[in-house]
């Protein structure tokens, strides 16, 4: 059975990077942004070990952090869930890993790797190490149908997930870049057909930053999220090309793949029925289904930029581009430069208000 990481990592760059290594392993893992959802993951499922960002910020609605923060999650994981006696990498960078490393060491951290990862394989290799080290036993193997080959099947894809066959493969963790890329490949032509999109093409619709290397990257998480939770989940062995083929055009859905778009499972009224329909947060703020996906999605942890708002909505950038200011205008979210882009990050949420 492949293992399971908590990732605890505020910095989407860092993540891709985390994210590379961990699929290269074929290791599971699931993100969190904060040291109170981290808390909650651990209490609700069991992890192989964990990947531990020093400078975590407390809540969801906390920018930024000292190093003390990190400690103090360590620290609460030893004393909350001591049976676990889980294995923690903790990743700062090397003035504070090896300056702190006896107060780390003291905090129950089994090792340390240093930001920015110098090769694609460091991080690799402490975690090899690590699990080495540990003599905890492996979660058994979970009774699983016996395997069978893909054979098509329903893509549903709402505002915050994509379930394949049911099983969920894409979340809006993170940038929500792989969500909105599939939306994109989900649409049609005027045969009826799905259309293809070369990666610069997708990069630029996206306005994602590392362009079509990134783009790559993203479809290739899509793909091995397929394969591992379709086999794990439902016992269906799924090859890299069976949902998203490479043609000489670019990236396309196959054929026996049927994409549905659920407006409603999280967002109710529908965004295409609501227009001109508001609702008010807990300040008296005027907020369309549209800008409350976006304050959910920042409330997460969730960076976000304008098109992700056009592709999840299917709306033009004019309609994005004013739902944003809006927020803006009112105090709730603010943008953020970076770099040739930027994205847009929560001031004052709903659940904080």
């Amino acid at each position: 059975m492949p293992a399971t990481a908590l990732v605890v990592e505020d910095d989407d760059r860092d993540m891709a990077a985390i994210e590379d290594a961990l699929c290269s392993m074929q290791h599971e893992f699931e993100r969190t942004t904060n040291q109170s959802d981290a808390l909650r993951l651990l209490g609700n499922r069991e992890f192989d070990y964990a990947i531990l960002d020093l400078r975590i910020p407390a809540r969801p609605d906390r920018k930024s952090a000292d190093v003390e923060f990190g400690g103090n999650l360590l620290r609460d994981l030893r004393q909350q869930w001591p049976e676990q006696d889980l294995p923690v990498i903790v990743m700062a960078d090397d003035v504070e890993c090896f300056g702190m490393a006896k107060w780390l060491i003291e905090k129950g951290a089994s090792d340390f790797v240093s930001k920015p990862f110098r090769t694609t394989h460091e991080l690799g290799d402490v975690i090899r190490r690590v699990l080495k080290r540990s003599d905890r036993p492996r979660r058994p193997q979970q009774n699983r149908p016996k395997s069978q080959e893909f054979a098509g099947g329903e893509l549903v894809i709402t505002p915050k997930e994509a379930t394949l066959l049911g099983v969920r493969i894409i979340s809006s963790g993170g940038m929500g870049h792989s969500l909105a890329i599939l939306r994109l490949l989900s649409q049609r032509d005027r045969n009826g057909n799905f259309v293809t999109r070369s990666a610069e093409e997708l990069a630029n619709q996206l306005e994602v930053l590392g362009g079509q290397t990134a783009i790559a990257g993203y479809v290739r998480t899509i793909r091995e999220n397929i394969i591992r939770r379709l086999q794990r989940e439902r016992g269906v062995k799924c090859h890299r090309d069976d949902v998203i083929e490479r043609t000489p055009s670019g990236y396309r859905l196959r054929d026996w793949i049927t994409a549905t778009f659920d407006e409603e499972l999280n967002l109710a009224p529908s965004p295409r029925e609501s227009r001109g329909h508001t609702h008010r947060d807990s300040v008296g703020v005027p907020l369309n289904p549209r800008q409350m996906w976006v304050v959910e999605q920042l409330e997460s942890g969730c960076p976000l930029q304008r098109r992700q708002i056009e592709v999840v909505f299917q709306v033009h950038s004019k309609t994005a581009k004013r739902d944003l200011a809006e927020l803006v205008r009112h105090g709730l979210i603010e943008y953020v430069r970076s770099g040739q882009g930027g994205y847009y990050r929560l001031v004052r949420g709903l659940k904080t208000a």
